[in-house]
C-alpha cells in the first residue's frame, strides 16, 4: 500500500503529489488562503483571474505562422510553438490583459511572448522570424544564448 496521497492544486486539473498524509483541518494554516495546506503558497501576484481561465480555444484559429530556423533555434523554435498553442496562455496572452497593466520599463517577458503569439496566430501559412524572442533569451537566463541549443 502507497502512503502517497493525491490532491487537486490551486489550478483547474492540475494535480499535486505528496508523501504525507491528508492534512489535519482541526490545525490553523500558516497561509490564510491555502487551499487545503497543500504546501503551496499563494501567489504574491495574479496575472490573470482564475475565474477568467479558459482551458480550451475561445475562438477558432487556423494553424498559425510557422518559424523560421535563425541558426540553430530549433529547440526555441519547438518550445515557442508548444507555448503558442497552450490553449490557456495563448486565450491571456490574445486578450492583450498583460499589457493593458504591464509596468515594466525596458524588456518584458510577457509582453514579448503576447507580441509573438498574436503575430503567429495572426499569419497563418507564413513563416515569421522569432528575432526579438531570440535576441532577448539571455534576459531569461544567462546561460541562452542565440546559436546555441
Amino acid at each position: 500500500v502507497s502512503n502517497h496521497t493525491l490532491s487537486l492544486g490551486p489550478v483547474p486539473g492540475a494535480v499535486v503529489y505528496s508523501n504525507s498524509s491528508v492534512p489535519d483541518k482541526s490545525k490553523p494554516s500558516p497561509q490564510k488562503d491555502q487551499a487545503l495546506g497543500d504546501g503551496i503558497a499563494p501567489p504574491q501576484k495574479v496575472l490573470f483571474p482564475s475565474e477568467k481561465i479558459c482551458l480550451k480555444w475561445q475562438q477558432t484559429h487556423r494553424v498559425g505562422a510557422g518559424l523560421q530556423n535563425l541558426g540553430n533555434t530549433c529547440f526555441a523554435n519547438a518550445a515557442l510553438q508548444c507555448l503558442t498553442y497552450t490553449p490557456p496562455l495563448a486565450n491571456y496572452m490574445l486578450s492583450h490583459e498583460h499589457s493593458k497593466t504591464c509596468h515594466a520599463e525596458g524588456f518584458c517577458m510577457m509582453c514579448t511572448m503576447q507580441a509573438h503569439i498574436t503575430q503567429a496566430l495572426s499569419n497563418p501559412g507564413d513563416v515569421i522570424k522569432p528575432m526579438f524572442v531570440i535576441n532577448e533569451m539571455r534576459r531569461i537566463a544567462r546561460h541562452f544564448r542565440f546559436g546555441n541549443q
